[in-house]
């Protein structure tokens, strides 16, 4: 008997043994992203890994909160992600790092201080410059099946 599979399934598939072979312990399965992520297997959405560094006038950031922004979502993010200390990130739609739904999104990048962090947020380091994502550049695109690393942005 021939099973037929959905092209989002077997992509989401192919970013799950991407995740497996990068340190996780143990595969997680359809069923149980599914089930973390509230919705029946077959509603699980095609995710494609994306990553890369965020620099500030060269440097590597930590603590630099990106949002992604689709033009049907209004002013309300459909994703977050924050740089980790050395300027590194990735997007997670399921599981950590398993990607972004294809897609065009606009992005606005937040950076708070370390001492700033607890107190539901603090100052943005920025002062706002790169908040509204209707008022600066940066743009991300993920095509369908095409995982994308060194997607770097220079702020």
């Amino acid at each position: 008997m021939m099973m037929f599979f959905r092209k989002d399934v077997l992509l989401l598939l192919s970013a799950m043994l991407l995740l497996a072979g990068c340190g996780h312990e143990k595969e997680i399965s359809q069923q149980e992203i599914a089930e973390q992520a509230g919705v029946e297997v077959d509603e699980l959405k095609e995710v494609v890994p994306v990553s890369g560094k965020v620099t500030v006038n060269g440097t590597p950031t930590g603590g630099v909160k990106i949002s992604a922004y689709t033009e049907a979502s209004g002013a309300k993010p459909v994703a977050e992600t924050q740089t980790k200390a050395d300027g590194t990130y990735c997007w997670t739609k399921y599981v950590p790092c398993d990607g972004m739904v294809p897609g065009e999104y606009r992005l606005a990048f937040k950076h708070i201080a370390a001492e700033g962090k607890g107190k539901d947020d603090g100052p943005d380091q920025f002062e706002g410059k790169y908040r509204n994502p209707n008022k600066n550049d940066f743009t991300l695109s993920v095509q369908s099946g095409s995982p994308q690393v060194d997607v770097n942005y220079e702020l």
